[in-house]
């Protein structure tokens, strides 16, 4: 499995569980999502550069 295609694999488990993602918020701190949140945007900036790549 590519980089990209793992990297899909985990967006789309994460979009499948909302709820579960719901639950996750509830007990993170603000620090904690701040966090979560730059890390999502680092992922996506690495899935568009290894598409542009592939």
């Amino acid at each position: 499995m590519t980089s990209s295609e793992l990297i899909k694999n985990m967006e789309m488990q994460m979009v499948e569980d909302t709820n579960f993602e719901d639950d996750e918020f509830a007990s993170m701190s603000i620090e904690d999502i701040i966090k979560a949140s730059r890390l999502l945007d680092k992922i996506r900036i690495l899935m568009k550069e290894s598409q542009r790549i592939n």
